[in-house]
């Protein structure tokens, strides 16, 4: 008797662990953040003097196949699209040819420069309710901090229109626009710079969250030759020593200074 009651309660909690892991498991679905990457490489690259997604890097292979495995390595996009210029378009698309990568093809790039590009991709994804927008001249966080990025708590009553990662005090890439309303206002904004947008969105009140992480690489660009050069340097030195994480630090009204 004694046996068989005990053979009871623990098939009454076994079924409860699994109801509890059933409905853990609905509310992901129903709650599921469908999570896009946006890499902008359609600019003309004139002070680099050829494509900034072509160069190479030490370790071999190409700067826009690098960014594509870190952001592999961070598990945590459903999708991933880079929006490439005439001249890379094609080289690109046959590069992920047998890779789940969306290349788009920026026709015109110069008419708003990476706006119209960033425009581009919002139009062609419909389903996503997170947009990160990374320009290609910017080098992608390490996986621990994109996985931190998209965990940390934001805080407060209300959801976040933008997530944006700071370093130093300077606000850096990736962009995090957060929500179906907030990516339909950026894709029909008249204004044609994204860090114009953030700045409107935190002086009319709409909650930006400015998440501090220790990664110098958010706020990392380079535009000519020898800042290439420094970058890989830098990145050389700095690849056996791992990157912190600190705590969030979060605002809905600072100012948003300079490029995000």
């Amino acid at each position: 008797v004694l046996m068989a009651r005990i053979s009871c309660r623990m098939k009454l909690r076994s079924e409860s662990r699994h109801s509890s892991l059933r409905f853990f498991i609905r509310e992901m679905k129903a709650n599921k953040v469908y999570r896009e990457l946006v890499i902008l490489a359609a600019g003309r690259s004139s002070r680099m003097g050829q494509p900034k997604a072509l160069l190479r890097v030490p370790a071999g292979g190409l700067w826009i196949e690098s960014q594509v495995q870190r952001a592999r390595e961070s598990r945590i996009f459903d999708r991933i699209t880079i929006v490439a210029s005439q001249a890379i378009h094609s080289f690109v698309t046959a590069l992920f040819e047998k890779e789940s990568v969306r290349i788009l093809l920026n026709p015109d790039p110069s008419s708003a420069g990476s706006f119209d590009s960033l425009r581009l991709a919002l139009e062609a994804s419909p389903a996503a309710s997170e947009i990160w927008v990374q320009p290609v001249d910017c080098p992608l966080p390490t996986p621990d901090i994109l996985i931190f990025l998209a965990e940390c708590a934001d805080g407060g009553a209300t959801t976040p229109w933008a997530r944006i990662p700071v370093h130093q005090g300077r606000g850096g890439h990736p962009v995090v626009i957060i929500g179906h309303e907030a990516i339909a206002e950026v894709r029909e904004s008249p204004i044609l710079r994204l860090d114009f947008v953030l700045r409107h969105w935190s002086e009319s009140k709409r909650p930006v969250s400015r998440i501090c992480v220790d990664a110098s690489e958010v706020i990392t660009q380079f535009n000519t030759p020898q800042e290439w050069a420094a970058y890989m340097k830098a990145s050389k030195s700095s690849s056996s020593s791992s990157q912190s994480i600190a705590s969030p630090s979060l605002s809905s009204s600072l100012p948003i200074g300079g490029a995000p």
